[in-house]
């Protein structure tokens, strides 16, 4: 299997074809050592819009610090925007509730905020 540089340029991609045969491997790359990889793993699962690794995305962004922390996390909100866009409000609903209440700390007001105008479009 690729690594480093190569399997990010495969990763990059993968999820600008937006291939959905390719999830396993998304998945795999959320479990890399390199932090450019996860998020790659976590931009492609949104890419495909897959309501089914939407815990799992979000998990991954509590997981994450700083900077890859802030990107994961707005991938799980742009997954939500494509679901919602889909037709599918229950599911991205279940995403902004579950950020609000996991980015709890004060930094995270603007998460927050975020998920609450997220909601208030899907009224």
């Amino acid at each position: 299997m690729a690594k480093g540089a190569p399997r990010l340029t495969i990763l990059q991609g993968l999820g600008v074809l937006q291939d959905k045969k390719s999830r396993q491997f998304f998945l795999s790359a959320m479990q890399d050592s390199d932090r450019e990889i996860r998020l790659a793993g976590i931009w492609c699962l949104m890419r495909i819009s897959s309501a089914k690794d939407a815990e799992l995305m979000l998990s991954q962004s509590r997981k994450e610090k700083g900077w890859g922390r802030i990107k994961a996390t707005a991938y799980c909100f742009e997954l939500a925007e494509k679901l919602a866009k889909n037709g599918q409000s229950k599911e991205a609903k279940g995403i902004y509730i579950k950020i609000k209440k996991s980015h709890s700390e004060k930094q995270d007001a603007y998460l927050r905020e975020s998920a609450d105008r997220g909601l208030a479009q899907l009224q």
